[in-house]
């Protein structure tokens, strides 16, 4: 299904040749179950073009919608949700099926009010701009893998009426969260950003100022909703369930429904969805006596994931999430192994062999979608991860409280110590402990990535096969590969660029880490400055450590423009223009 959902992604086949082929791997099905083979090559063909309906539904049909009325006034009716601070128009009640989403601007609107309300929004329709330059991000592609294919211009927005059960259920809910989150933000002080970050997955500015921090720990992960805060919520309640005696069902039953309501509370965010769908199946697949760690688990989260939201194949965090529990579950069958080893010991091999394995998993990933990798993951489980865990535990534990003062009081100061001495040790990590950080928007450090990676599994493959003649041939393989990709990498000593900034104009020419810039660019919709968005992520992406100087053709705003964000990035010597 992966393959025909990319295959549609890059042919684009029309939706009279997709049902014709359906049909014909479904009718070849029926016809051809005696012969395996055939029968086999029907039933790819069958999920493969099925897979490749749902892309078309889900993207060409919108997108088709969309370049129909793109710069012109359009009236949609909706629901309004907010996510990281931005609003959205969702369930847009023109298309039926998988419903696109729409990003709401107007810095005047009040969309707060209308939050999970049945809505008319009137404005100017606009595609996000494709500007595709080394080191940055092409907007466009960001936003389509969120299922998220343009923006308006709001003009108006006005409530509908009758709302709908579930938004006002919703609603009710945001109502609650607003409630503790102005209760715990007075309680929390600085903490506070990474309480909610922790909570409920809401990241605002004071917290993005530690993205790097929590990144290069590897502690990131535990500051968005994923399966293990679904595994401490509903692990904890099913506990106590069980303690006081509930039977079996109930207790599952009940664990299921807060977590769903946890979700609710996330604003269903994608990331949340898939950890409570994948937590539900869990206890679920526990509670009637199967292996509840299996390829067949995963295959169905897989599967109900995908026709619920397809998107999820081009988001990295979905990709990355599933590589890793198909790579704890081999790690898990590893440590079986170590059985006859102290408690304390097999903790820490457990833990070092879970890494690795999730590692060497997860690393083409990071080096395709440019994020970072840092060797501190090994001593993080070992110590800043089991304090993260705790600190969720008592996130939990204190919201759950709130409507006690001497509780809350109590919490506050328990929440604020963990997480103090979370983000203390972090940096203590960072500047005292030995490690390699491999920042993959950087060309040369990607390089480094696959080499690194080839070098592993090829490691692995060796350990694993233990046979002369083919660790011989596979090093002979594994040095023309790194040959070949060390000679791929190989540029001349001076290049010359030039970047898509719109309607200005940059050129970039660099020598080793030094370069000379030619025009800044301007002002793109959407991207904003492009010395902050294009220019700086482009040399950063170089390596580039020293700016020399600045040439201006002229002194016109869309070539001048973006000269804020590099003077306030590099020590630049002379700016030069007539």
């Amino acid at each position: 299904m992966i393959l025909g959902f990319f295959i549609q992604e890059y042919f684009h086949f029309p939706l009279k040749m997709i049902l014709i082929l359906i049909g014909t791997g479904f009718f070849g099905e029926i016809l051809l179950y005696k012969y395996s083979r055939w029968f086999f090559l029907a039933s790819c063909l069958f999920w493969v073009m099925l897979a490749g309906l749902v892309h078309y539904l889900t993207y060409q049909v919108p997108i088709n919608t969309f370049r129909l009325v793109q710069e012109t006034k359009v009236t949609y009716q909706g629901t309004i949700q907010c996510m990281n601070e931005k609003y959205y128009l969702s369930k847009i009640e023109s298309f039926s099926g998988y419903r696109p989403i729409l990003l709401l601007k107007n810095q005047e609107q009040d969309f707060d009010q209308f939050l999970f309300q049945r809505v008319e929004v009137t404005g100017i329709y606009r595609p996000f701009v494709a500007c595709s330059n080394p080191g940055s991000v092409n907007l466009q592609t960001y936003w389509r893998r969120k299922r998220i294919f343009g923006e308006i211009q709001v003009y108006e927005c006005r409530l509908i009426n009758p709302n709908t059960f579930w938004n006002t259920m919703l609603f009710n809910l945001e109502q609650k969260r607003k409630a503790l989150t102005q209760q715990w933000r007075k309680t929390l002080g600085e903490e506070y950003p990474y309480f909610t970050a922790m909570l409920w997955g809401e990241k605002d500015e004071n917290f993005q100022q530690s993205t790097i921090l929590l990144q290069e720990t590897g502690i990131y992960h535990t500051f968005c909703v994923s399966g293990l805060h679904l595994t401490i919520l509903g692990g904890v309640l099913l506990f106590l369930l069980q303690k006081i005696r509930c039977p079996k069902p109930l207790a599952v039953g009940i664990s299921i429904f807060f977590c769903l309501l946890y979700l609710l509370f996330c604003s269903i965010s994608p990331s949340a969805f898939r950890a409570f769908l994948m937590f539900a199946l869990f206890l679920l697949t526990k509670k009637i006596g199967r292996n509840t760690l299996s390829i067949h688990f995963i295959s169905i989260a897989f599967l109900v994931m995908f026709f619920l939201q397809p998107e999820i194949i081009l988001h990295p965090g979905c990709q990355l999430s599933f590589l890793s529990t198909l790579a704890i579950i081999l790690s898990i069958a590893q440590s079986q192994m170590l059985g006859q080893s102290s408690k304390f010991l097999r903790w820490i091999l457990n833990s070092i062999l879970l890494s690795t394995s999730v590692t060497l998993f997860t690393l083409p990933l990071l080096i395709l979608n440019r994020f970072i990798f840092s060797s501190l993951i090994w001593t993080s489980n070992l110590i800043l991860i089991p304090i993260a865990q705790l600190s969720i535990v008592m996130n939990f534990i204190g919201t759950l409280s709130s409507w006690i003062p001497s509780m809350t009081h109590f919490f506050s100061y328990l929440i604020r110590f963990l997480i103090r001495t979370l983000i203390t040790l972090s940096r203590w990590s960072q500047n005292h402990i030995p490690h390699l950080v491999w920042q993959f928007d950087i060309e040369n450090q990607r390089i480094f990535g696959w080499v690194l990676w080839l070098s592993l599994l090829f490691l692995i493959v060796c350990f694993i096969m233990k046979k002369t003649k083919i660790i011989s041939m596979g090093s002979m393989i594994l040095l023309s590969f790194v040959l070949v990709i060390f000679g791929c990498s190989t540029q001349s000593q001076v290049q010359i660029w030039v970047l898509d900034v719109g309607q200005g104009l940059a050129i970039v020419c660099i020598s080793h880490n030094q370069a000379i810039c030619i025009d800044t660019g301007g002002i793109i919709r959407t991207y904003g400055n492009t010395g902050h968005s294009i220019l700086l992520p482009f040399l950063k992406n170089h390596n580039i450590h020293e700016l020399q100087s600045i040439y201006f053709t002229h002194f016109h705003q869309d070539h001048t423009s973006g000269i804020q964000g590099l003077t306030e990035a590099y020590d630049i010597p002379g700016v030069y223009g007539r």
